[in-house]
């Protein structure tokens, strides 16, 4: 099946860190993963988060579904994966025009 979940990140300021988001192999194909990204995005406005983190690592899927759901590379301060981890970021609220 699949599963999902979002916390508070211990490495970026008001942001939510995706510490699960998978979908089991019996079940890949009918954007699942993408789904739970979205409505843990949800739950992350909610929150007050102003944007969510996470990375990959090895998962080129899972990776791609990332780029999919707008999120960016970016390097953090502190990493805190693997040297070849990947760590997405998208920023929940857009900015004022003015």
């Amino acid at each position: 099946m699949a599963f999902a979940g979002v916390v508070a990140s211990a490495r970026e300021r008001n942001s939510g860190y995706f510490c699960r988001v998978g979908v089991s192999e019996k079940h890949r194909g009918h954007a699942l993963q993408l789904r739970l990204m979205r409505a843990m995005e949800a739950r992350a406005r909610r929150e007050g988060w102003v944007s969510i983190v996470s990375d990959t690592t090895d998962n080129a899927a899972s990776a791609n579904n990332f780029i999919r759901a707008g999120y960016r590379l970016y390097a953090p301060d502190v990493p805190w994966g693997w040297t070849h981890t990947l760590y997405w970021r998208k920023c929940l609220w857009k900015r004022d025009a003015s």
